[in-house]
């Protein structure tokens, strides 16, 4: 078996995104009566989602299979919403003809000198913090190479060209770049076309300058092209009560961009489009796609649904504590656990725990048959999981099938009940149990007691045990 050595976290680039594609998605259509439609934003390819049908791409069911990306391929370029800044400040950093460093060509010995320096940075991140600080001097010419002698070749030296003075953020997708003289100020947008081709001149060595990578994060990757296209698993559809097929948010956005998308590509190959249609559709696609990525994003329109629900984004499912990374991979939601408030009770032993009915109809303990309780958990089986003292599930050793015994013929498993199986019964007097309360501060902080089983709905504790588990607030077995 493979061996994990290193993660990289890299940018998509257009080719990656291409490649682990499976389908070009060219169309609006999701069904056509219970049919998916092929090139759609569910076409078999990505993946299935219905029991009975297997996903075109790896032969799987929709239980194993894990879903594969389509794409979608831009009509014209845009700025992906996660690295506008970042776009800003590099414009800042290089020349707009000819996409040089400005701090690369100066003639001084000092800059020459710093810039060796900022070469043996080894961390990426620094690397490029340093390097906009020091484009970021105020000695720094308003015109390409300005201070160079004659002698150098045009590539060392810059092309001369004037530089704007400033890049002002106008919206947040919009870069306006501005030339002031004495006489006049201009204002000009740039484009995500336009910026795109600033960010291809960038040589490698330029680039491993800056704290990119060539392999792993390129600057012209931080304008979208190709937009990725999550698989169905990601954003299943919903089926109501009376059939009607209820689609994912993300599906809803993926739509619009495609709707636009081949809105605007029909207009550039009819060359009917005027400049001003053409701007219009392209801030359309900006707009969704910037929402479908992250709906928060300041001084964009909240993208709602009709009845003017917030559409819930890619970053959203990721981001706060509901999300994807705290919510799922961090969280340290188990079974076999439950959560209450802490109730003193100064008439039960010291060893012991009152827990709810509820709670102990709930969390099982997994007891192995034996010629000296196989009468004893028959009986609890024919209880089952909502009688207590019952039984909840049954694991036969023969297949290691489960049963649920809330669905079972209780008679018949209990008949047929064998030395080895094993039976999940409810929590009952003297269990075991280790109980918890955060924060976790000392050894005493998790402990051990015996169980007794109590009505009402809160955790018992004698009085004297609470000191070690500090218990103000809630506490959790």
């Amino acid at each position: 078996m493979d061996v994990v050595k290193r993660v990289q976290f890299s940018v998509l680039g257009t080719e990656e995104i291409l490649q682990r594609s499976v389908v070009e998605v060219t169309k609006t259509d999701t069904y056509s009566g219970n049919e998916p439609v092929i090139s759609g934003l569910f076409d078999p390819r990505m993946g299935t989602l219905e029991h009975n049908r297997n996903c075109s791409t790896c032969e799987q069911k929709n239980l194993f299979c894990p879903g594969h990306f389509g794409h979608i391929k831009l009509a014209m370029p845009v700025f992906h919403p996660m690295f506008f800044d970042m776009i800003r400040k590099l414009l800042k950093c290089i020349c707009f003809r000819c996409s040089r460093p400005f701090a690369s060509m100066r003639s001084s010995t000092v800059f020459r000198n710093e810039i060796l320096r900022i070469k043996t940075i080894k961390n990426p991140k620094k690397r490029w913090d340093a390097f906009v600080l020091l484009c970021s001097n105020p000695k720094i010419n308003k015109r390409c190479g300005d201070d160079c002698t004659e002698e150098q070749t045009d590539i060392e030296s810059g092309c001369r060209a004037k530089q704007p003075t400033r890049y002002l953020k106008e919206s947040p997708m919009k870069i306006i770049a501005e030339w002031k003289t004495a006489e006049e100020t201009v204002n000009k947008e740039m484009s995500p076309s336009e910026i795109l081709k600033i960010f291809q001149r960038i040589t490698d060595e330029d680039i491993e300058l800056m704290g990119f990578h060539v392999r792993w994060n390129k600057p012209e990757w931080m304008i979208c092209t190709v937009l990725p296209v999550p698989p169905p698993a990601v954003r299943p559809s919903i089926i109501e009560d009376n059939g009607q097929r209820r689609e994912d948010d993300l599906t809803h956005k993926l739509s619009d961009i495609l709707k636009y998308n081949n809105q605007l590509q029909s207009k550039i190959d009819s060359g009917k489009g005027t400049e001003d249609q053409l701007r219009v559709l392209i801030n359309l696609i900006q707009y969704h796609i910037a929402t479908f990525m992250d709906n928060t994003i300041p001084g964009l329109p909240v993208a709602q649904q009709r009845n003017g629900r917030k559409l819930k984004s890619v970053a959203d499912r990721l981001k706060k504590k509901e999300g994807r990374i705290r919510g799922n991979l961090n969280g340290k939601r188990v079974d076999q656990s439950a959560r209450s408030v802490i109730t003193p009770d100064p008439y039960i032993s010291l060893d012991e725990l009152g827990v709810p009915f509820r709670i102990a109809m709930n969390i099982t303990f997994p007891e192995i048959t034996n010629e000296y309780n196989i009468a004893e958990l028959k009986a609890l089986i024919l209880n089952g999981p909502d009688e207590w003292p019952g039984a909840k599930y049954v694991r036969l050793i023969d297949d290691g099938i489960t049963i649920t015994l809330k669905y079972a013929d209780r008679d018949k498993i209990a008949n047929n009940l064998k030395y080895g199986d094993i039976v999940d019964r409810h929590l009952r007097d003297n269990d075991y149990i280790l109980f918890n309360r955060q924060p976790s501060l000392h050894k005493m902080s998790m402990m051990c007691h015996k169980v007794k089983i109590m009505p009402y709905q809160t955790f018992r504790l004698p009085v004297l045990v609470t000191n070690g588990y500090n218990a103000d607030r809630k506490i959790a077995l």
